[in-house]
């Protein structure tokens, strides 16, 4: 009698960059509606929100395909690295959290590469 065959197993480490994937999309779109509500003195243009809310959405997208092993997930992963990097440089001048959550996810998920499909 043949032993049966299981499915490959799942990287745990897939698993941490989907779930830091999430936290920081679910962080930038909090942000966004509480910047956008006017909590926050310093309201950024419109462009800003709007491109924090996408950010945020992507962010969540790709832990949403991490999490399903698909490399599209990385890929919505690297567009929110560029764009949150482009803004914490280029217009905010410093450096967020948020955006160091981004680069760890970022850098786990490239690690397991050979793993997503």
């Amino acid at each position: 009698m043949a032993a049966p065959v299981f499915p490959p197993k799942k990287s745990n480490t897939l698993a941490i960059a989907s779930t830091l994937a999430w936290v920081a999309g679910i962080l930038a779109i909090l942000a966004t509606l509480a910047v956008a509500g006017g909590m926050v003195v310093n309201a950024p243009t419109g462009l800003q929100l709007i491109l924090s809310a996408g950010v945020g959405i992507a962010l969540c997208m790709a832990g949403y395909y991490i999490r399903k092993g698909r490399r599209l997930g990385a890929l919505f992963l690297l567009s929110g690295f560029i764009v949150m990097g482009i803004n914490a440089i280029v217009v905010q001048g410093r450096v967020s959290a948020l955006f160091g959550l981004v680069v760890l996810s970022l850098v786990l998920s490239v690690r397991e590469w050979a793993q997503l499909s």
